[in-house]
């Protein structure tokens, strides 16, 4: 499948590579920028693919801009970009604060432009199979949930950047995707109470141990437990309904205990081929500049609770 839609990307670091590799085989994939000279050379003799000596250069020769650079950097990446009239994919978080992130709801809606936000585990094959279920009523209503992202920290490959809160939003920056996943197959909270710990890495300025106990809308329970300083992975989840109870543990889904099959893809290249789509249809992508806001509201609504030590509201403004 081929889009005729020119694309750069600007940040080649693992996630960028990543999507520079499948871009080039998808559409009309024109290079890649990143403010690291020896970074971009590398990965774009890798690949094969050009390299642009400055942003402003890449710009003159896309439709769309993939930013996969550090957190801190989207917001003034995405006025730059949207001000050309460029599209943008943006990896996650949207960024590293609430106020940067409205600014962002701005700039899209100002500009016109198609934005979508990169929260992959919307097009992993599990989560979406498990969001086919759920629609289907196959459980009932949604009563308690529980999700686990527990690993080890992110290190290798990486610049300082991922250990102040101020240029990576802290742990947020692991679990935003499960914020997001939430949001996606449960529906939105209302309430949340949070709390958390730093017994282990020294090396951040931020916890490495938080949990997310969230009242939803809908007056069902949600619990997020996670922690960056495990020596093992964990990426489980578990939904109690009224009429029944869906598990996924180490990539296998259970319903009711029985196997529930479901079809395998790579979730980055569905992601990518669903953003390139949007933008050669002009449609508005269903993952976009709000989710973003909105996950990063939730993100800092619990950071507030965990300073008062008392359970939060949750208000939008988008």
């Amino acid at each position: 499948m081929m889009f005729n839609v020119s694309v750069g990307v600007v940040g080649v670091g693992g996630v960028g590579a990543h999507h520079a590799m499948i871009l080039k085989g998808i559409c009309e994939f024109v290079g890649v920028y990143d403010i690291r000279e020896d970074i971009r050379k590398t990965v774009s003799q890798r690949l094969g693919i050009r390299e642009f000596q400055s942003l402003e250069e890449l710009l003159k020769h896309v439709d769309a801009v993939f930013i996969c650079t550090p957190p801190f950097t989207h917001a003034s990446l995405i006025e730059v970009i949207a001000e050309e009239g460029k599209h943008i994919f943006c990896e996650k978080p949207l960024s590293v604060n609430v106020n940067d992130a409205e600014q962002v709801v701005k700039t899209v809606d100002k500009s016109g432009i198609i934005f979508m936000m990169g929260f992959v585990l919307r097009f992993h094959p599990l989560y979406a199979r498990i969001k086919e279920l759920l629609d289907q009523g196959t459980i009932g209503s949604v009563v308690n949930a529980w999700f686990f992202d527990v690993r080890g920290p992110f290190r290798k490959g990486v610049g300082s950047w991922r250990l102040r809160r101020e240029f990576s939003s802290g742990i947020f920056e692991q679990i935003v995707h499960e914020v997001d996943l939430i949001r996606w197959i449960i529906g939105e909270p209302s309430r949340v109470f949070a709390l958390s710990n730093k017994l282990v890495l020294q090396d951040t300025d931020y916890e490495d141990n938080i949990v997310y106990l969230l009242k939803m809308r809908n007056s069902s329970i949600v619990t997020l437990i996670s922690s960056i300083c495990s020596k093992s992975r964990v990426r489980d989840l578990g939904i109690v309904g009224s009429q029944g109870t869906l598990i996924a543990k180490e990539g296998k889904i259970f319903l009711n205990d029985q196997l529930v099959e479901y079809e395998k893809w790579n979730a980055v290249k569905r992601e990518d081929i669903y953003f390139l789509s949007c933008v050669q249809k002009g449609l508005k992508p269903t993952v976009n500049e709000i989710d973003g806001y909105r996950a990063q509201v939730i993100g800092e609504a619990a950071l507030k609770s965990i300073a008062l030590e008392k359970e939060v509201a949750i208000e939008y403004k988008y």
